[in-house]
C-alpha cells in the first residue's frame, strides 16, 4: 500500500487537517497522490530538533496536509528547513543545519537524493544555464569565507563554488543571470552588507556588484523584469557596563528598484529611522512589503513614497508570499504549530486559515 493511502486512513489522526469518512471522491485521493495546484508550506522545526516538515493545500482549500514529506517517505528531512527551491519537477529541500540539500518529486514529495558535500551553512536556491547556485554563510564565526555552491542537477553534486562578498542570503535568475544579495551580519557583532552580486551562469564568474542600502534581503523581479531588492537597515545591538542593550549601530532600510538593463538604481524608497522592514514580495504590479509589529502594505511597481496605511495588519508573520492579489502568510509558533492564513488584498478578508509545521516560514506554490 501507498504511504501516501496510509496518511489519508489516518486523517483523522491530525496529519491531514480536514474532515475525512469513507464517502470521499477518487478525486480527493488523486489530490493527496499528486501534490500539485496548491500550495507548500515549508516548516523549520524546532531549534536544533531537526525536525523541519511540510504541509501541502490545495488551491481550493479542501485537502490541508501536514508532514507530508514524512508520510510518503517514512522518515523525516532530518534537519532545519531553511527554503525550497523549484526546478522542472524537482524540488531541493535546503536544510541549513545538517549541510544538506535533499532532492523530492514536487508532485509526489518522495525522496530522489540528497546533497551533502560542499555546502556549509547553505541558505537559497537559484537555478540558471542546466545548473543549481546555493548561498552559503560558511562558519559564522569567519567573514570571509562565504561562497556560491555550484550544483551539477544530473550528478546532485557540487562541483564548484564562486567566492563572494560577506553574507549571501536571497539568490534569483533571470537571462542567464544570477542576482545574489549580501546582507552581511552573519554573526554576532559582524558588520551588514550592501551590495547585490551579479554571477554570469556562462562562466561563473561575479561580473558586477550593485551597490544597495545595508543588509540588502528579499528580492523579487518586477512586471517590467527588473529586480526589486528590500534592505532591511542595519539594526546591531550591544551591552553597556551594565548589561543593559542598546541599539551601537543603526542604518535606514529602502525599497529599491534596479534597472536590469544598466545594473543600475532607479528608484530608491528609503524608511524612517527606526523602521526596519524584513519581507517583500511583488504581484500584478505592485510591491508588497512588512513592517514588524504594524502589518502589510503595498504600493505601485513605479511609486517613489512608501504607502501610509497597511493593507492587512498581522501579528507574528515569518513568511509571506503574494500571488493573484492575494497575500498567502504564515504566523508562526516554535511551540506549537503555526498557522496559514489566506488575505484577499482587494477586500482585507481572509479567505481561509489552516494550522500547519512548528516554526512556518514559507510559502511557496505548486503549480
Amino acid at each position: 500500500m501507498k504511504t501516501i493511502k496510509v496518511i489519508f486512513k489516518l486523517c483523522l489522526m491530525s496529519l491531514v487537517l480536514i474532515s475525512c469518512n469513507e464517502n470521499d471522491s477518487d478525486e480527493l485521493k488523486e489530490i493527496l497522490d499528486r501534490f500539485e495546484n496548491g500550495i507548500i508550506v515549508s516548516a523549520e522545526g524546532a531549534w536544533q530538533a531537526k525536525d523541519g516538515s511540510i504541509s501541502f493545500v490545495s488551491s481550493d482549500y479542501s485537502v490541508a496536509s501536514n508532514f507530508v514529506y514524512d508520510g510518503v517517505n517514512g522518515a523525516k528531512l532530518g534537519g532545519l528547513i531553511q527554503s525550497i527551491a523549484f526546478n522542472g519537477e524537482n524540488a531541493y529541500v535546503v536544510l541549513n543545519d545538517v549541510n544538506t540539500i535533499v532532492v523530492m518529486d514536487r508532485y509526489t514529495f518522495k525522496k530522489k537524493a540528497i546533497i551533502t558535500e560542499g555546502l556549509e551553512n547553505p541558505r537559497y536556491m537559484a537555478f540558471a544555464n542546466g545548473k543549481g547556485y546555493v548561498t552559503n554563510w560558511g562558519d559564522s564565526n569567519v567573514i570571509t569565507d562565504e561562497f556560491v555552491a555550484v550544483v551539477d542537477l544530473e550528478l546532485n553534486k557540487v562541483t564548484s563554488s564562486i567566492s563572494v562578498s560577506n553574507g549571501p542570503e536571497q539568490i534569483v535568475s533571470k537571462n542567464n543571470k544570477i542576482y545574489v544579495s549580501n546582507r552581511g551580519g552573519t554573526g554576532y557583532g559582524t558588520a551588514f552588507n550592501n551590495l547585490i552580486s551579479v554571477i554570469d551562469a556562462s562562466t561563473n564568474n561575479i561580473t558586477s556588484t550593485i551597490e544597495v542600502k545595508d543588509a540588502p534581503d528579499d528580492l523579487a523581479f518586477n512586471s517590467a523584469g527588473n529586480l526589486v531588492v528590500l534592505s532591511q537597515g542595519e539594526e546591531t545591538w550591544a551591552q553597556d557596563n551594565e548589561e543593559n542593550w542598546y541599539v551601537a549601530r543603526e542604518s535606514i532600510g529602502a525599497i529599491q528598484t534596479i534597472d536590469l538593463s544598466t545594473n543600475t538604481v532607479s528608484i530608491s524608497i528609503e524608511f524612517a529611522d527606526g523602521v526596519h522592514p524584513n519581507l517583500l514580495d511583488t504581484d500584478n504590479g505592485k510591491i508588497y512589503y512588512h513592517i514588524g509589529y504594524s502589518g502589510v502594505y503595498a504600493i505601485d511597481e513605479a511609486a517613489v513614497e512608501l504607502s501610509q496605511n497597511a493593507a492587512i495588519t498581522t501579528e507574528n508573520l515569518y513568511g509571506m508570499s503574494v500571488d493573484n492579489d492575494k497575500i498567502y502568510g504564515v504566523q508562526y509558533s516554535f511551540e506549537a504549530l503555526s498557522k496559514l492564513f489566506i488575505t484577499d488584498v482587494n477586500t482585507s478578508s481572509t479567505l481561509y486559515s489552516t494550522a500547519v509545521g512548528l516554526g512556518a516560514s514559507k510559502v511557496y506554490f505548486n503549480e
